[in-house]
C-alpha cells in the first residue's frame, strides 16, 4: 500500500530559510519530519509517500507540530487514505480546493489528482475565447493555436505524443510568416481539425500515481528501466518506462516520463536526428535517476536506427564532430552493452514522431503499459537483424597528398668523404641560391613575397 499525504503552508519565498533552519532545529528529534521539511517540500506545499497509515499518521503529525514551532500553518490536507485525513482533522470536503473539476479531484503542484481512485487526471477545460474554437469549425488565429497547446499542463510530459503534434503544428505556422492575430491557412486547419479531435480522448485518460499498485519491496529489487527512442523529420522524442518481475516470473511495466524536440527549422537528416533522440534519451534517464529515491539495477535503451546504434559501438573519434560529440555524451552516461534494436513497429516512441492514425490514449494500450514484448521474457525481446558494427556514415574526411621532390645541385658526391660534409654542402649551395634561375624571372616565395627564383626545384608526382 502506498499513502500519500499533501499539504500547503502559508509561508512566502522569503521564508525558506527559515523553514529549514527550523527543521535542523528538530532533525535529532524528528530526523524523518526533518528530511520532509527539507527535501519534500515545493515552495510552499508539502508532498509525500509513505508505505504504511501510520507511518503517514506520524510523518505528517510530526511536520505539523515542526512547522507549528517555527510560525508556519500548514493546513488543506489531501490523501488517497480517509484515515489519514481523519487523525490530521481534514475531512475529504474541505480538503477539495477545486469544485469546478470533478468530484474527489485535486491539485497538486498543477497536476489533477483523484484521490479515490488515486490516479492522475488531465483537463481540457479551456478559457472561453478557446473553448469557442474548439467543435464550431472556426479557423484559429496563430495565437489562438499557441493558447490552446500551452493549456495543457504536463511537466512529466506523459502526453508527449499529443502535445508534440500541437508543436509541430505551431513550428509549421511560424514557417508560414503569418502574423499573431492573422488566421492559419488550409494546411495547417487540417492539423488542427486532427489535433483537436483528440482532447475527448485526453480527458479521460487516467494514469495510476503508483508506478505499482501495492508493490513490495521485493518487487523493486528487480526494477529495469527501459528507454525508448525514436526520430522522423519532424520531431524527436525518448519515452521512458519501469519494468518489475515477480518471483513467479511475470512482469510488469509502467510509464515513468517522456520528452519530446520538435526537429530544427534547418533541414537536419535522419541519421543525425536518431542520435540526437539517443541523447535525449541518456538525458531522461540521468533525470528520473536523481529525482527518484529507487534504485534501477538495469538499463536497457531501445533504437530502431541501426546507424546510431554503429556509431554507439565504434570508435567514435573517427566521425565528424556532430557525430562524435553526441556519442561522447551518450557513453558517458551509458555503455555499449546497454544499447539494443527494435522494429519501428514495435517502438512506443514512434507514436510521437509520426502521426499515423494518431496515439492510442486507451488506458490499456502500449503508451502507458509499454509494449508487448517487455511482458515476455528476455530470449524473446527483439534481436537485430545483422551485424552494426561500422557504418560510412558521417566519417572524417582523411585526404592523403603524395610526390616525391628531386633537388638538381651542382654538387659532386663522390668528392665528399662523410655524410656532415654532405649535409654542409649541400645546406650552403640552397642558402646561397647557387642554383639559379637561368632567366632570373621573379617569383612568388612561400611567404607571399616577390623575388628572384634563386632555386630550381624538378618534381615527379607520384
Amino acid at each position: 500500500m502506498d499513502v500519500l499525504t499533501f499539504g500547503a503552508t502559508s509561508s512566502p519565498a522569503s521564508a525558506q530559510f527559515v523553514k529549514n533552519r527550523n527543521a535542523e532545529e528538530f532533525a535529532g528529534k524528528f530526523p524523518r519530519a526533518a528530511s520532509a521539511i527539507r527535501s519534500r517540500h515545493y515552495v510552499d506545499d508539502y508532498l509525500d509517500s509513505f508505505e504504511t497509515n501510520e507511518e503517514a499518521k506520524k510523518v505528517s503529525s510530526e511536520v505539523k507540530w515542526v512547522h507549528a514551532h517555527g510560525g508556519f500553518e500548514i493546513r488543506n490536507w489531501s490523501s488517497n487514505r480517509k484515515a489519514v485525513l481523519d487523525h490530521l482533522g481534514q475531512s475529504p470536503n474541505q480538503a477539495t480546493k477545486d469544485l469546478s473539476l470533478r468530484s474527489q479531484s485535486e491539485r497538486v503542484l498543477g497536476m489533477l489528482w483523484h484521490t479515490e481512485e488515486d490516479n492522475v487526471l488531465f483537463s481540457t477545460i479551456f478559457r472561453e475565447e478557446i473553448a469557442a474554437l474548439i467543435g464550431t469549425g472556426t479557423r484559429p488565429t496563430k495565437r489562438q493555436v499557441l493558447k490552446c497547446i500551452m493549456s495543457l499542463f504536463d511537466p512529466l510530459d506523459l502526453l508527449a505524443c499529443v502535445l508534440v503534434h500541437g508543436k509541430i503544428m505551431m513550428q509549421n505556422i511560424w514557417r508560414s510568416g503569418i502574423k499573431w492575430d492573422d488566421f492559419v491557412d488550409e494546411s495547417v486547419y487540417e492539423s488542427w481539425t486532427k489535433w483537436i479531435s483528440l482532447l475527448d480522448e485526453v480527458n479521460e485518460v487516467r494514469i495510476p500515481r503508483c508506478y505499482f499498485e501495492n508493490a513490495s519491496t521485493e518487487l523493486y529489487r528487480s526494477l529495469e528501466a527501459h528507454v525508448f527512442v525514436d526520430a522522423s523529420e519532424a520531431a524527436y522524442a525518448a519515452v521512458m518506462y519501469f519494468r518489475t518481475t515477480n518471483r513467479y516470473g511475470t512482469a510488469k511495466c509502467a510509464l515513468v516520463s517522456a520528452k519530446t524536440k520538435v526537429a530544427p527549422l534547418r533541414y537536419v537528416a535522419i541519421p543525425r536526428l536518431e542520435l540526437m533522440a539517443a541523447v535525449l534519451g541518456t538525458r531522461l534517464l540521468v533525470f528520473v535517476r536523481s529525482n527518484h529515491s529507487i534504485r534501477i539495477n538495469r538499463v536497457i535503451y531501445w533504437s530502431d536506427s541501426e546507424v546510431t546504434l554503429a556509431w554507439i559501438r565504434s570508435e567514435h573519434r573517427r566521425y565528424r564532430p556532430f557525430v562524435a560529440c553526441r556519442v561522447g555524451e551518450i557513453l558517458s552516461s551509458s555503455s555499449v552493452n546497454d544499447w539494443r534494436y527494435v522494429p519501428s513497429k514495435l517502438s512506443v516512441s514512434d507514436e510521437a514522431t509520426k502521426w499515423g492514425s494518431g496515439p492510442c490514449l486507451s488506458a490499456s494500450g502500449r503508451r502507458f503499459n509499454g509494449p508487448t514484448f517487455l511482458q515476455l521474457p528476455e530470449e524473446k525481446w527483439p534481436m537485430p537483424k545483422r551485424s552494426l558494427a561500422t557504418t560510412d556514415e558521417q566519417l572524417r574526411a582523411c585526404h592523403l597528398h603524395q610526390e616525391v621532390l628531386i633537388l638538381r645541385t651542382p654538387i659532386v658526391y663522390e668528392r665528399l668523404s662523410n655524410w656532415n660534409r654532405l649535409l654542409h654542402a649541400t645546406a650552403y649551395v640552397i642558402r646561397f641560391g647557387t642554383f639559379r634561375n637561368q632567366k632570373g624571372t621573379k617569383g612568388v616565395d612561400s611567404r607571399g613575397n616577390e623575388g628572384s627564383r634563386d632555386i630550381a626545384l624538378e618534381t615527379d608526382s607520384v
